[in-house]
């Protein structure tokens, strides 16, 4: 996928497939999570003007009549 400067993207349940079969933090992470009973996680991407981008990770979890949230950012990512 190309990725426009100054733009942010939500990536689709295939490409967060692809992400987390990899040996990147947010597959490590999400390994940790799965086992505590989190679910899939929301994966954005905002890529500011000078191309380095801002991956957001959120994990979301309903535990009676609570929620929690887990949430992993990575900043300065170069895009290929």
């Amino acid at each position: 996928m190309i990725y426009k400067r100054g733009q942010r993207y939500i990536l689709k349940r295939t490409a967060v497939q692809q992400l987390l079969a990899g040996h990147s933090t947010i597959a490590h992470e999400h390994d940790s999570l799965l086992d505590q009973g989190y679910g899939w996680p929301r994966i954005t991407v905002n890529v500011a003007m000078s191309g380095l981008a801002t991956v957001r990770a959120t994990w979301r979890m309903r535990a009676g009549d609570c929620r929690h949230t887990h949430r992993l950012i990575i900043r300065g990512v170069r895009l290929a």
